[in-house]
């Protein structure tokens, strides 16, 4: 089976669609990596809704800079999650199983889930009918050097999807990113790939009348996802108009080639309240109620951790700080370690804080892959690195008994 680090470089960019960065050594991938899981935008651009994500590693090109934050997260996807914890999840998933055929690809969506105002769709893509040589048009099959292709082996993955609830857009920042962790075919000749899509975010307002920017903000918790009416039927659309081809790439090559195939493989979902309730998953909660201070160079600074919550997929961390956004003098970056009972590290997924200015304290939330089953204790511990050497400080842990601190 190919690697699954390899299949990221089977794709071949055209650069009118997507943007080229280059770097020359892991370094810098790790340093992207880091930022990006820090960062969060506050608007987008109308027109770039619909983009699609694709990370290319080796051959020096990614998309878009944002998806730098789930390279680090390749080896246990959410795939891999839903695979390794099929029992503890079998319940929530509500079954969808219907298929849209267009362009000789057919598309099933197979069920879905909401996990904490996300949305997780599981999808099954068969190109086997699928003949770059008949179905793409000749500009396409020039663009794409259909010609160099061969018999090599080809990868399918999806575009963004949109999700429309009763007719609304959400997941404005997030809409539909695929699960990378395996673009092999199954016996049947189909792929299988996860799309997450964030149900809580709207269009805001236009940030300025011309520019084509749009500010983002977040549902209410009395909104749905988070509050649903067991009696109403919703619709829940998902948009998708785009789905890539990759051929294999030889070791000679220094590009892979591929292309991007253009039809509409959307689908609507009226479901009822109540089965969108018993497809919500749980999270169990745990208090904490203890702080760590933090003396960096003689500023002390003080981490008040609350909450911890877990699902079978996800675990989220709230703490309260003085730290103004992540870093302490512009010169050390504060994150998060999770730990099981065994020392194994869970994986983290985004950080977003939200500053007070009036009370000048900022509220941090942090959320990690959910790898681990049975696990009895967990460790929070904060680790303090010198943004410019790279060295990391451990500080004081925090252990949490899962049995004694379940409210």
């Amino acid at each position: 089976m190919k690697n699954k680090f390899e299949i990221l470089n089977d794709v071949k960019i055209n650069t009118e669609e997507y943007k080229e960065i280059k770097f020359d050594n892991n370094d810098e991938i790790k340093s992207r990596m880091k930022s990006k899981i820090k960062s969060r935008k506050v608007s987008y651009k109308k027109s770039m809704v619909a983009a699609s994500l694709v990370i290319v590693l080796g051959c020096g090109v990614m998309s878009d800079e944002t998806v730098w934050a789930n390279v680090e997260q390749m080896w246990y996807s959410v795939q891999s999650i839903l695979n390794m914890k099929k029992e503890e999840i079998s319940a929530y998933k509500y079954e969808i199983n219907k298929s849209v055929e267009s362009k000789d690809i057919k598309v099933t969506y197979k069920n879905l889930m909401i996990d904490d105002g996300n949305l997780i769709v599981e999808i099954d893509v068969d190109d086997s009918k699928f003949n770059p040589l008949e179905d793409f048009t000749q500009k396409q099959q020039k663009d794409w050097n259909i010609d160099k292709w061969g018999d090599r082996k080809t990868f399918i993955s999806l575009g963004n999807i949109e999700a429309y609830v009763d007719g609304e857009q959400r997941g404005i920042l997030h809409s539909g990113q695929a699960d990378y962790d395996n673009k092999d075919r199954n016996s049947q000749g189909i792929t299988s790939v996860v799309s997450t899509i964030s149900l809580n975010e709207i269009e805001g307002e236009p940030i300025t009348e011309k520019s084509g920017e749009y500010s983002v903000k977040e549902v209410g918790k009395d909104k749905f996802p988070y509050s649903i009416d067991k009696d109403k039927i919703y619709n829940i659309k998902l948009n998708t108009k785009k789905i890539h081809l990759s051929a294999e790439m030889t070791k000679e090559e220094q590009v892979g080639h591929g292309g991007a195939i253009r039809s509409d493989w959307s689908v609507d979902i009226p479901i009822k309240g109540e089965d969108l309730i018993k497809a919500t998953v749980n999270y169990d909660q745990y208090t904490i109620d203890e702080n760590i201070k933090i003396n960096i160079d003689g500023v002390e600074k003080e981490l008040q951790f609350d909450n911890l919550y877990l699902s079978p997929i996800y675990a989220k961390l709230q703490y309260t700080t003085d730290i103004k956004g992540y870093y302490i003098n512009d010169k050390y970056d504060v994150e998060i370690k999770l730990e099981n009972d065994n020392n194994e590290e869970y994986q983290i997924q985004y950080m977003t804080p939200k500053y007070d200015e009036e009370k000048e304290k900022c509220e941090v939330k942090v959320a990690y892959r959910n790898i681990f089953k049975n696990s009895k204790k967990v460790k929070i511990t904060p680790i303090v690195t010198d943004v410019n050497t790279g060295e990391k400080i451990e500080q004081k842990s925090i252990t949490i008994d899962l049995d004694k601190n379940k409210i």
